[in-house]
């Protein structure tokens, strides 16, 4: 709140004096300046949870141990093995009971949404022929602020800073692809670090 718009505001509550034209008018000013989007920190998930309507009593799939396959096999966002979110409670209501967002997806199943920076996804895979790969996620960003991931294998960074196009939607998609990834066969764990937040995951592909 800007200096001089308390003031106000007790004027209008009837426990302070009124205020000048002149000091009413500056603080007025000021404090519709300071309400401009521009001027305000966005943080998307206290915006998607007034806007989505959360199923309030998930469903669980039990889920795992999976391991996935690859090349070939579409890991779906939602199928991890492993996982860390910042914030607590699955705030789309679908399929998992733990602190990973998740929510139904345009492009039928589930998506893993509300992803903040900080959050991680860790899939169980086995290459059954090793070689050199191309990854593909399956993403859709409404802001090219923040829109970058990494991607780790048995903790090694494999590919940093990958940048997800902007879609326009939380449900308009895209497929990104890292490509030239060295892949030995046999038992991996691949990981995806989001170092952004502006953007949502529905699957994954190793080809």
């Amino acid at each position: 709140m800007v200096p001089g718009f308390q003031d106000i505001l007790d004027y209008w509550s009837g426990t302070g004096s009124q205020p000048s034209v002149a000091d009413a008018k500056t603080a007025l000013t000021a404090q519709v300046e300071a309400l401009k989007l521009d001027n305000c920190d966005y943080y998307y998930e206290v915006v998607q949870s007034v806007i989505m309507t959360p199923n309030p009593t998930p469903s669980p799939t039990p889920v795992g141990p999976i391991i996935f396959s690859v090349p070939g096999t579409r890991i779906e966002a939602e199928d991890y093995t492993g996982s860390y979110d910042i914030t607590s409670g699955n705030t789309g209501g679908c399929h998992r009971t733990d602190d990973v967002d998740i929510e139904v997806c345009s492009e039928r199943g589930y998506n893993v949404g509300w992803i903040d920076i900080g959050d991680w996804l860790s899939y169980d895979i086995n290459v059954t022929t090793g070689g050199t790969y191309n990854i593909y996620l399956r993403m859709a960003c409404t802001n090219l602020q923040y829109n970058s991931l990494d991607i780790q294998l048995d903790s090694t960074t494999i590919a940093s800073s990958v940048s997800v196009p902007l879609t326009g939607a939380w449900q308009n998609w895209t497929t990104i692809m890292v490509a030239n990834i060295i892949f030995s066969a046999g038992a991996h764990t691949l990981r995806i670090n989001f170092t952004g937040k502006n953007y949502n995951l529905n699957w994954i592909e190793i080809n």
